[in-house]
């Protein structure tokens, strides 16, 4: 984020960081809302390319499919213990 200009970082950090809306940051910085949209827009794409160059943050694609796949294991056990979830704690409860 130091990389950012000053007007980047800063149209971001009301935005995304303090939660303002386009309209109150241009009330703010005395610019339009249309101003404060597209400055938002090219901070994300500033850092989207930062990130991009940073060694530590590259994923090759066989990672990003092992992630997927994860993530889709992941789901589908969430959606199992959600559908047997209240079922066995009626049961457990019943026990007690």
């Amino acid at each position: 984020m130091a990389r950012l200009s000053d007007t980047h970082r800063t149209e971001f950090v009301l935005f995304e960081v303090e939660g303002f809306s386009h309209a109150e940051i241009a009330g703010m910085l005395d610019i339009t809302e249309a101003a404060s949209k597209n400055r938002l827009f090219e901070a994300k794409r500033a850092l989207r390319e930062m990130l991009k160059r940073s060694d530590s943050w590259r994923v090759t694609r066989g990672e990003k499919r092992k992630s997927k796949k994860a993530t889709a294991k992941s789901r589908r056990e969430i959606l199992r213990a959600s559908e047997t979830g209240p079922q066995d704690d009626r049961i457990e409860a019943g026990r007690e």
